[in-house]
This record gives structure tokens, C-alpha cells and sequence, in this order.
């Protein structure tokens, strides 16, 4: 009579790597990415809201002007989906901003957009690259 002892251990030790391979598949390919959490509204508003910050920041703290604004006058504000990878969602804008600087006894007024592009995640929004807005 044959024994089935041996195909019994083949089988448990086939099942055991076949069960750990399932569950390491599930793992590697089931977590989502940053960039998939983010719906494309979503994304976009943030890189825009990060922008708004940004020219407040910039636009407050110079020493030059007169006023300063961020509502749309000559352009309006933009923004598109570029990439998206594991890291998050790549968003190019464009948002407006004006000012009015005094040099002396002349004025400069400008009217104008800024572009920049942001990576966009769950956590935030970074600005990595776009115009150098400064004033003075």
C-alpha cells in the first residue's frame, strides 16, 4: 500500500508558499498612491489655495507696495491635472495678482498671472517650480 506521507507534505508546503505569495501580491499591488486618493477637483483647489498662500506671502511682505491683490482682473484663475504618480498629482496654475509699488516719487502697477506647478497629496500641496514672484 502506498503511502500518501510524502504528496501530504508537498501539498502543505505548495499551499503555505502558494497562501504567502496571495497575501504579498495583495500587499504590493492593493495599497493605493498618493496620487489616486486625490479626485482631480480636489487636487486642483488645493494646488490653487497653495498658490493664493503663496502670492499673499510674497505680495504681503514686500516693503515696496503701495496695495496688492489676488482677484482675477486681466486673467482668470487655472488649473489642469499635468501627472500622476505614486508620489501624488501634478497640477499646473495660473493665478492672478496685481500690485501697485512706489520707487521713489514714480508708481509701477502690475497686472499679471503667476504659473507654477505643485505636487498635490492627501498632506498638502508643494510648489516645485514656477515664476519668482518678488516685487521690489
Amino acid at each position: 500500500m502506498p503511502s500518501f506521507e510524502p504528496r501530504r507534505r508537498f501539498l502543505t508546503r505548495a499551499g503555505g508558499v502558494l497562501g504567502c505569495g496571495v497575501s504579498l501580491a495583495g500587499c504590493l499591488g492593493g495599497t493605493p498612491s498618493a496620487g489616486d486618493e486625490l479626485s482631480n477637483t480636489s487636487a486642483k483647489q488645493r494646488a490653487l489655495d497653495a498658490e493664493r498662500e503663496y502670492l499673499e506671502s510674497r505680495l504681503g511682505n514686500a516693503s515696496c507696495l503701495s496695495e496688492w491683490g489676488i482677484t482675477a482682473t486681466t486673467t482668470s484663475k487655472e488649473a489642469a491635472i499635468t501627472n500622476r504618480t505614486a508620489e501624488g498629482v501634478l497640477v499646473e496654475i495660473r493665478h492672478p495678482y496685481s500690485y501697485e509699488a512706489k520707487h521713489g516719487d514714480s508708481y509701477s502697477i502690475a497686472d499679471q498671472s503667476s504659473q507654477a506647478t505643485y505636487l498635490v497629496t492627501n498632506e498638502g500641496a508643494e510648489r516645485v517650480s514656477g515664476d519668482d514672484v518678488s516685487p521690489c
